[in-house]
This record gives C-alpha cells, structure tokens and sequence, in this order.
C-alpha cells in the first residue's frame, strides 16, 4: 500500500511538472502588455484600412498575421524587427503589434492595430 502511494505521488508529480514545462514553452515567457486603443485614435484616422485578416486566437496568430501583412506593405526585411512587441485592449479586444530593433540602433518600427473578432486591420503604419 505504501508503494502505491509513493508511485502515484512520483507519478502526479511529473504530470505536473509536465504541464507547468509545456506552459512555458508554449507561451516562452511572452509577455502581453495591456494599452488603451484611445491612445491611438490618431493613427486609427489617419492609417486605417478596410482589411480583414480573420479572427486573432492569441498573440501568435497576431504576430503572424501582423507579419504576414507587413510582408506585403514593406517586404523581406520586416522580419529584421523581431522580436515583436504585442499588446491587448482587453476591454475593446484590440491587438496592437510593434516590431523591434536592436539597442543602440536607429530606425523605425512598423506597428498594426488588429480587432480580435475579425482580423479587421484598424490602422497599419511604420516609424522611420
């Protein structure tokens, strides 16, 4: 009785240390920051689109289709602003993608606001 007991304890305990393992890796340690799509009615004005994308499941979808898009607005090097930055509107269900670049380097960053439901691209611009 005493080994059983110890054998489905090692066992359950694996199973969990399992799981938290996979939690990691799937999100690798991507942190989602929150903004308020308020902030960024200026760019929604002025930058807006009428593309649809298709609904945004989570930050990777966003960043995928983020890139897709940017691919075919900016071409190959877009890929060169990795890691991308992703926020949420949780309260409007808004995804806001950002590229990155380098410490110490100059340049811009293309940005692209996507609505959940439906991949509507709100607004689509790059800094220079």
């Amino acid at each position: 009785m005493k080994k059983k007991m110890v054998f489905l304890i090692v066992i359950i305990s694996l199973i969990l240390i399992g799981v938290i393992i996979m939690i990691i890796l799937l999100n690798n340690g991507h942190e989602i920051k929150e903004f308020t799509i308020s902030d960024y009615q200026y760019y929604i004005d002025n930058y807006g689109t009428e593309k649809y994308l298709g609904s945004v499941v989570d930050y990777r979808d966003a960043e995928k289709k983020a890139e897709s898009f940017w691919l075919e607005l900016y071409g190959k090097d877009i890929k060169n602003k990795r890691p991308y930055v992703t926020s949420f509107d949780s309260n409007n269900e808004i995804w806001l993608v950002s590229g990155s670049l380098p410490k110490n380097r100059l340049g811009g960053v293309p940005h692209i606001l996507l609505r959940k439901s439906d991949g509507k691209v709100l607004a689509v611009w790059h800094e220079k």
